[in-house]
């Protein structure tokens, strides 16, 4: 019979480290490729709405975590290059197509429309990229980011500390 839904994703071991997989009988998987510190605790429950709507239609979805991020494995302070997220992408891509048995896939992405897009080339049997509010200035995206966490940090009681470099601090994820 059909792969049998659970609502909210069921636990599985993906691109490197944890993904929740929204089983479905259809041919065309979705991978959702979430937002990062703060955006993606505030859209959490929406994607997992989502990945659940789309199991529902059919639809085989996978959420996953970008290493150092989440439930995955490492710490953030420790991805030099987006490089290493792109790659969790294409991963993260291959592994649902075996999960869900699907000839093709889907990325669907939220704030990370950058990354599935980058990794996009590299996506065997890609059927299409649904790019969400993409980021398309980056500096005027991290001085979006710089403002929205001057107005949260104190709210959710966070103290401003110094950092190394270039780092960014948005609502506590550096």
């Amino acid at each position: 019979g059909a792969p049998r839904a659970v609502q909210g994703g069921r636990p599985v071991g993906t691109a490197g480290g944890f993904g929740l997989f929204h089983a479905a009988a259809g041919d065309v998987a979705v991978l959702i490729c979430p937002p990062w510190g703060y955006e993606a605790l505030s859209a959490h429950k929406s994607l997992r709405k989502l990945a659940d709507t789309l199991a529902e239609a059919g639809f085989p979805t996978l959420r996953f975590d970008y290493p150092g991020t989440g439930d995955a494995p490492g710490d953030t302070l420790d991805i030099q290059d987006i490089a290493v997220w792109e790659e969790a992408v294409v991963s993260a891509a291959s592994d649902l197509r075996a999960l869900a048995g699907a000839s093709r896939s889907c990325s669907a992405v939220s704030a990370r429309a950058l990354l599935a897009r980058r990794a996009a080339p590299r996506v065997s049997g890609l059927a299409g990229l649904v790019l969400a509010a993409p980021v398309i200035d980056g500096r005027r995206h991290l001085r979006e980011l710089a403002a929205w966490s001057a107005m949260i940090d104190g709210r959710i009681g966070i103290e401003r500390r110094p950092l190394p470099g270039t780092a960014v601090d948005v609502a506590g994820f550096v």
